[in-house]
């Protein structure tokens, strides 16, 4: 589907934006949402119908040579609450090391009670687990085959 090279307000999107400058998360768009691809995409129809001057592109050609971009407050809010709900669930199936909790059980003090935290042991192996899985290198996500 042919969408519009640049948005509205004459910012260009996807690779084209690479060379701009993006301070505090304004500015052009790397990925657009959902609702910018709508005005895109109907912004190429209106061009077409009225014989516009914008240029034209599709997904593909727009994103090709990405990789990882720039990613919204909130896309990077929601991913890192994803990541830690899947690092507490893993912290359960690995046993503890240093206080002997078992698969399942929560660590526990040198006094006996139910620790407020996982150890950190047991939560760091949790963590390179998930990370793998899910495909993370420290805060970008990364290819990882067959995980």
């Amino acid at each position: 589907m042919p969408l519009a090279g640049t948005l509205r307000s004459v910012d260009p999107w996807g690779v084209a934006a690479r060379a701009t400058d993006r301070k505090a998360y304004g500015g052009p768009a790397i990925i657009p949402t959902q609702w910018q691809l709508i005005r895109l995409a109907e912004g190429a129809a209106r061009d077409r119908k009225t014989g516009g001057a914008r240029e034209m592109t599709t997904y593909p050609e727009a994103m090709t040579g990405i990789g990882i971009g720039w990613e919204s407050k909130t896309a990077s809010a929601r991913r890192r609450r994803e990541r830690d709900a899947a690092v507490s669930l893993e912290v359960l199936l690995i046993p503890c090391e240093r206080c002997h909790a078992r698969k399942g059980e929560q660590c526990r003090t040198a006094k006996g009670w139910v620790a407020e935290q996982p150890h950190v042991g047991r939560r760091r192996k949790a963590e390179e687990t998930v990370d793998a899985c899910l495909g993370y290198l420290g805060k970008n996500p990364v290819a990882v085959p067959d995980a």
